[in-house]
């Protein structure tokens, strides 16, 4: 049946993502640890580092709590709670999509920006308004548009596949 195909589908990629994640967040920590050595010390650039690492966090842990629970085949067909159980894990993935990316989004920038205001205090003061500007329009904007294009793949794959399921759910 299709609809066990799409959500292998879906596991698969959902799968990827999470392994993704997790080796992005350690690189990305070491990589800003590894200023703290080349820059002097810096409370401000301490807390940017750790909205940053708290935003990943909170991703990573929101997609990991996404994932399904294994499941035979045969109750995979007559289970209503296997139902329910990816429905609510489908649902909880579109709106990880259009709420908590925001949210990270958010983190994200702040985070940034914190971390800029003692790296960039040697600089001059129209280039460090330019940097604070760029990443305060840029990083979002640029999310903007993966969080548009994500949304419009989950409507496209994820929404048929709620249907199905809350069709086989009402039926059995």
């Amino acid at each position: 049946e299709e609809w066990k195909l799409e959500l292998k589908k879906g596991k698969r990629k959902a799968k990827r993502e999470r392994q993704i994640m997790l080796s992005l967040l350690p690189l990305t920590m070491i990589f800003l640890l590894c200023f703290l050595l080349i820059l002097p010390p810096s409370p401000l650039y301490v807390a940017g580092i750790s909205l940053i690492g708290f935003a990943m966090l909170m991703i990573l842990y929101l997609t990991f709590d996404m994932r399904f629970r294994p499941i035979s085949e045969k109750e995979a067909l007559d289970s209503q709670s296997f139902l329910t159980d990816h429905i609510e894990k489908l649902q909880k993935r579109k709106r990880v999509t259009s709420n908590f990316m925001w949210i990270y989004t958010f983190l994200l920038v702040l985070g940034i920006n914190i971390g800029y205001i003692d790296v960039l205090k040697p600089a001059e003061p129209a280039f460090r308004i330019l940097a604070h500007a760029v990443v305060t329009i840029f990083v979002p904007l640029g999310n903007y548009f993966a969080i548009k294009k994500r949304m419009k793949r989950q409507k496209e794959e994820v929404d048929p596949l709620i249907a199905q399921l809350e069709q086989l759910k009402q039926k059995s």
